[in-house]
């Protein structure tokens, strides 16, 4: 397996105003996809990345099947919405909880109902779709009810995870757009942490260039977006917030740009 890389995120806070750089490190996976047959880049793709695998499988399938000159094949749009579900819910029962300093018993109930809900994806339907239902329930009996911008980016994801459990029940398909011709082709698929999209050029049967382009990519290649999302949940506490809630915001900032990285703040503090 290759290593997911990783984001550094520096701010010196400074008599309340906090600068904000970024570093994302990660490897370029898609290189050793060259050189390798349509089939192999298709195999090995969920192996690879580690997050989103099946999403990521069907981005580069239909960008192969229509560089080729070939129709997107078939989907399977159960498991993908289960696999955005899944990275809807890991967010909010594992980080929010945490990111919000909620209570230490708080945080492990959310713990423990996730990976209980984590093991009734393998039953049967029926059971699965209870626990997916209790599991919404319950959260939305813990949302925070504070009027806060911060708090509102946590019932947004709660939201965006009630969503794609109304699609999957709904058995809707699963947003994928492929476009391409002369050995050139692209597919674009959803995941929960935005939009995925893969980019690749034939030669004589064989992957000749191939590219990805995530979410975290977009949202991280340098400090704007982040900066600008920090800016727009603090301009309403700016004047009261002390140095320890502004690294708060900080770290809520970061989990709404949700990135498929682990992540890691250095937090400095000058007079």
């Amino acid at each position: 397996m290759i290593a997911a890389g990783e984001l550094l995120i520096c701010a010196n806070c400074r008599q309340g105003q906090v600068d904000i750089r970024v570093r994302l490190e990660r490897p370029d996976i898609a290189r050793f996809f060259v050189g390798m047959s349509g089939e192999q880049v298709v195999a090995a793709a969920p192996l690879i990345y580690t997050l989103c695998g099946r999403a990521q499988q069907a981005a580069a399938a239909a960008a192969l099947a229509v560089a080729a000159g070939r129709p997107p094949p078939p989907i399977d749009d159960d498991a993908l919405w289960r696999e955005h579900l899944h990275a809807c819910l890991w967010r909010l029962c594992l980080d929010w909880p945490m990111a919000l300093a909620r209570p230490l018993a708080e945080q492990e109930a959310a713990r423990s109902a996730f990976a209980h809900w984590h093991r009734q994806t393998r039953t049967s339907p029926a059971v699965f779709a209870r626990a997916t239902k209790n599991i919404l329930y319950a959260l939305a009996a813990n949302l925070p009810v504070e009027p806060s911008p911060i708090h509102a980016l946590c019932n947004a994801q709660w939201e965006k995870a009630q969503k794609a459990w109304r699609a999957l029940q709904k058995n809707a398909p699963y947003p994928l757009v492929a476009r391409g011709k002369n050995g050139v082709g692209a597919g674009r698929t959803q995941t929960a942490r935005g939009t995925l999209t893969h980019v690749l050029r034939l030669h004589a049967g064989r992957i000749g260039a191939y590219r990805v382009h995530t979410p975290t990519d977009r949202h991280f290649a340098n400090a704007a977006p982040l900066t600008a999302q920090f800016n727009a949940l603090c301009a309403i506490r700016r004047e009261n917030a002390d140095n320890a809630s502004l690294r708060q915001i900080l770290e809520c900032a970061t989990l709404a740009l949700d990135p498929c990285v682990p992540h890691r703040l250095e937090w400095r503090e000058s007079a």
